[in-house]
């Protein structure tokens, strides 16, 4: 700051034309050396001298400077000039003087950016301190000096790790399999992986198989795939139906209520989201741009531990090339097992990751025994589900893994765990919003269902749309029909 301040007094002398100060300043630098040159800290003068920093000159040249008057004074001159060699004499006069100036002010903004530089640099090693205090305060708390949570230290070597180690003990147990079904069929429940194996409807259509060639093909020349070692990419409109579509289609009927909802459950009104409708995905953008189909790509020997799906929302990957083992820790799971370690809420995200990578094989066949955690091989034609806000961590065997994700918006999402975890996560909190109102619209069109069905006249204004299939999935009811039984309508006003 000193030094910024010095310089940029020289220069206020050169521009306010104050000759008195210049002279004063330039004898001042001069001093010390007795005549000697001095360049800007650099003088011949004692060590033990440490005024001489203070009195060394701005710049290269600054015992010739000259206020800028100098300069205006021939201004006059130049009237007087008869030939463009007189013009060009004048000039190349005046030269010195101007290139010192110039100097002088580079020097000013030089010491300017030097300072923002230096603070720059100060404030980093601030912070890189303060991360590293909170490092090893959060090492103490876990109790292992080493940064490992019941006795596993974090290991540089990822492949050593037990969420990676398809041999490990702990995987071995047949509660740590994640369920799998060789169709879609049956009653699922959204709050546990599963993977259907043979869902190679997706990709029997060309246009998508084309289009997922080209990203392989991108993708194994991007930096992304060295830096990063995976990339999604959104598809075309056209293309991105294609799995939504093949999995509503491969439902059975009454897991079907509309285009856009499945039902997921066979006691209670369990909804999951597929796609949005034009006019929720206009006022949700950001839960849209979440659910939107996209291509997928993970490098080869990529291995990855303690992440997230985009959002922490549920997600459907559909793999068409590539194989890669999977394990996947629950979120209530993880969050009640890290608040008991931490001792205090709410618990972030990065302390989410960082009780996933200091897991032991002890650790996680405790979560094994209590349904928390499970491991599989996803292959080709394989789609995984992945429940809301859970870790997953995987190991690519082979060549690279190309395929479709698709975020879902599930009815069992526990949003306000979720947004504790996160709370300024825009997807999530218009999604709680969302589902808000498509429970209060579903409860009005069964209600206008019942009336419609229960009336022995003119029927009154019936629901239309999803809201109206819903509601006639619920009740049984199909357009037009009359009531039943009294019995029949007292059973299911006791469902309701």
């Amino acid at each position: 700051m000193n030094l910024v301040e010095r310089r940029q007094s020289w220069l206020l002398a050169v521009r306010d034309s104050d000759e008195e100060a210049l002279s004063e300043k330039i004898n001042q630098a001069l001093a010390p050396s007795e005549g000697v040159k001095v360049k800007d800290g650099a003088t011949v003068t004692d060590s033990k001298d440490l005024s001489a920093l203070s009195r060394a000159g701005p710049c290269c040249g600054w015992e010739n400077l000259k206020p800028i008057t100098h300069l205006e004074n021939y201004a006059p001159k130049f009237k007087t000039c008869t030939s463009q060699e007189d013009i060009s004499q004048k000039i190349e006069a005046i030269a010195p003087v101007k290139k010192l100036i110039g100097v002088l002010m580079s020097s000013c903004k030089t010491a300017v950016n030097d300072l923002g530089g230096a603070r720059k640099k100060h404030q980093q090693q601030k912070e890189k301190a303060k991360e590293k205090a909170m490092k090893e305060a959060a090492a103490k708390k876990w109790g292992h000096p080493s940064g490992g949570a019941g006795g596993h230290k974090r290991s540089k070597n990822l492949l050593a790790h037990p969420l990676l180690d398809a041999d490990a003990q702990c995987w071995q147990s047949p509660d740590a399999q994640i369920q799998s079904s060789p169709k879609l069929q049956g009653i699922w429940d959204p709050s546990l992986p599963f993977i259907v194996s043979n869902f190679d409807g997706p990709f029997k259509d060309d246009a998508l198989t084309t289009r997922l060639a080209e990203f392989g093909a991108l993708f194994k020349q991007s930096n992304y795939r060295v830096t990063e070692g995976r990339a999604h990419a959104p598809l075309a409109e056209s293309l991105a139906a294609a799995l939504p579509s093949f999995l509503y289609n491969c439902l059975p009927s009454e897991q079907k209520i509309s285009p856009h909802t499945i039902s997921t459950s066979a006691e209670g009104p369990t909804r999951t989201l597929a796609k949005l409708e034009a006019d929720d995905a206009a006022s949700h953008p950001d839960l849209s741009k979440m659910m939107i189909a996209s291509s997928f790509g993970i490098a080869s020997s990529h291995v990855s531990i303690g992440k997230f799906e985009l959002n922490q929302f549920p997600c459907l990957r559909a793999t068409w090339k590539g194989t890669r083992f999977i394990t996947i820790v629950l979120f209530e799971d993880a969050l009640m097992n890290c608040q008991e370690i931490e001792k205090e809420t709410p618990v972030s995200l990065q302390k989410l990751m960082d009780w996933a990578h200091r897991l032991s094989p002890s650790d996680i066949s405790k979560l094994v025994a209590k349904g928390g955690a499970f491991a599989g091989t996803i292959g080709p034609s394989d789609l995984l589900y992945t429940p809301a806000g859970a870790i997953v961590s995987h190991k690519v065997l082979g060549d690279d893994v190309i395929g479709v994700r698709m975020g879902v918006l599930g009815g069992t999402m526990d949003f306000d765990k979720l947004l504790e975890v996160t709370p300024a996560n825009k997807a999530l909190s218009q999604a709680s919003t969302l589902l808000a109102k498509k429970r209060g619209s579903n409860r009005e069109a069964m209600v206008k269902a019942r009336a419609l069905r229960d009336s022995p006249g003119e029927p009154p204004a019936a629901a239309s749309g999803a809201d109206a299939e819903e509601a006639q999935a619920q009740t049984g009811a199909a357009p037009g029909a009359q009531g039943k039984k009294e019995g029949d309508k007292e059973e299911e006003r006791g469902d309701t």
